[in-house]
């Protein structure tokens, strides 16, 4: 039996140092996670208001707002940039603070262009700027 070549060699083990490293695909860790809003812009949502994101590897989104349901498209923008595609909702209906705060999580969705990720939190950037903050859900 011979050895593998010595290339094959450095493939794998330079394969599994980057993994080791955190230098994989940040996407393996957006995609299929359930993430649960915390903040709209550095603002709490209100009691009793629940905000759901989910990402999935066919580059389609969904998720929850408040009483309402949304779903859109996404593509991914190289290692922490996306693009979101049109977004739907089927309207629920709650509270009027409720109703607002599901409009401008919406909006921010829609605008967000990357993302950082830190200690299971998924931060959307607009423009830079931190606009929605989630954590994974267990």
């Amino acid at each position: 039996m011979r050895a593998p070549p010595l290339a094959f060699v450095l493939l794998v083990l330079l394969v599994g140092s980057c993994r080791l490293l955190g230098w994989s695909d940040p996407w393996e860790r957006v995609e299929g996670v359930a993430w649960e809003l915390r903040s709209i812009e550095g603002q709490a949502p209100p009691p009793g208001v629940s905000v759901r994101l989910n990402f999935d590897a066919g580059g389609r989104l969904f998720g929850e707002a408040g009483a309402s349901l949304f779903f859109g498209t996404y593509a991914r923008s190289g290692r922490k940039g996306l693009r979101i595609g049109r977004i739907g909702s089927a309207r629920g209906t709650g509270p009027l603070e409720g109703v607002h705060q599901q409009e401008r999580f919406l909006a921010l969705l829609a605008d967000a262009q990357a993302f950082s990720l830190s200690s299971g939190e998924l931060v959307l950037l607009c423009e830079g700027t931190p606009a929605l903050r989630f954590v994974a859900e267990p």
